[in-house]
């Protein structure tokens, strides 16, 4: 049996052992490069695959590729960039780049309805990374990006994924949630004794396995606040909770943030998301289209000429979908055309060069 065959084999086996999510997140891409000796090499697509499987999976791949080879071997791991260069990176440093419980948690957003391209990928992994083994993993996981990309759905489907599959408790808040519950609670103390007040204000972000805060940049404008969120991330992380926040802009970016959570949050891993690219926001343009049952109703023309115009923001480029189909059955239209569609979203996109044959843009921006 040769090589490709030997882990094809394996990986039919992994299939059969896995959930298809896990599955196709960590071993979909591998591939078996070389057997020296005892050696088995295979190479992944990142370096986070790489301190995954060897962290997490390694003796069960041992055990169903040995049972298949007949014999043992170890196992090595190793990107694309580690191949051409030939050299190897150590993972340890890879890291830097069922009680009734209200979470804040929107069911709808999963793993599965987040749909993935290059701009978004590493952050994906490493939320899915962080989902299968809080306070493990990647402690604390720092998201970031601008508006509308993403950041929200992947701290929501860390949230669901962790809460269907184990017992541990998951809070979901905003900045804006924490910064006024902690000024509720110093109103309180103002009127007379709050001691009560402490204890529930500690028990709500710190008797918990895993804390999610979005838009951190937010507790920026609030001193006493960051004081409070400070001894609280303290708390969390000396007992291994899960820490996950989001922002607009990289930790070191956060310019009227304190150091000492500057520094915090750089202690984990910082994953950023970029703008999505053209085949990326086609993509999200079909799924749209197929989830709400209206495949036939859009011509690839009107796709186009919205993937083209709506660029920078994801939520933004639905939105456009929604005004076309609304617009349409508004205008009593029974079919979306081109020059329906330019109709339609000529006040919501900012800065459009309008084509019937080509259309492009930088920007798209909402004035619903």
């Amino acid at each position: 049996m040769n090589l490709k065959n030997l882990w094809s084999s394996a990986l039919d086996k992994f299939r059969e052992k896995l959930s298809t999510i896990v599955y196709e997140t960590w071993f979909s891409e591998t591939e078996m490069i070389g057997l020296e000796e005892n050696t088995v090499k295979i190479k992944v697509p990142t370096h986070v695959h790489k301190k995954y499987l060897k962290e997490n999976y390694n003796e069960m791949i041992g055990e169903i590729f040995n049972e298949i080879a007949g014999s043992n071997f170890n196992f090595e791991y190793y990107t694309e960039e580690e191949i051409e260069e030939n050299v190897q990176i150590d993972t340890d440093e890879v890291g830097v780049p069922a009680v009734n419980f209200d979470s804040n948690l929107n069911p709808q957003y999963t793993f599965d309805t987040f749909i993935v391209g290059k701009s978004n990928k590493f952050a994906r992994l490493s939320a899915f990374a962080v989902a299968e083994k809080p306070g493990i993993m990647y402690n604390p996981l720092f998201l970031y990006g601008n508006s509308g990309l993403g950041k929200t759905h992947l701290m929501h489907a860390i949230g669901n994924y962790i809460v269907q599959n184990s017992k541990k408790r998951v809070l979901y808040i905003t900045s804006d949630d924490f910064i006024n519950d902690f000024v509720d609670l110093h109103r309180k103390s103002s009127e007379g004794d709050n001691i009560d007040d402490v204890q529930n204000f500690k028990r709500k972000y710190r008797d918990i396995d895993v804390l999610m805060i979005d838009d951190i940049q937010y507790l920026q404008v609030a001193d006493k606040s960051q004081e409070a969120f400070f001894h609280t991330f303290n708390d969390l992380y000396a007992n291994n909770k899960q820490i996950i926040i989001s922002s607009d802009r990289s930790p070191d970016d956060l310019k009227r943030l304190e150091d000492r959570l500057k520094t915090r949050f750089n202690w984990g891993l910082t994953a950023d998301i970029l703008p999505p690219d053209f085949d990326l926001r086609m993509e999200i343009i079909n799924k749209k289209i197929e989830g709400n049952f209206m495949q036939e109703e859009f011509p690839e023309e009107v796709k186009d000429y919205i993937a083209s115009n709506c660029s920078s923001d994801i939520r933004k480029l639905e939105g456009a979908i929604t005004r076309v189909t609304a617009y349409a059955a508004t205008m009593n239209e029974k079919t979306i055309s081109l020059d329906l569609a330019i109709e339609a979203l000529k006040d919501f996109f900012s800065k459009t060069v309008i084509s019937k044959n080509k259309s492009s843009s930088t920007n798209c921006s909402s004035k619903l």
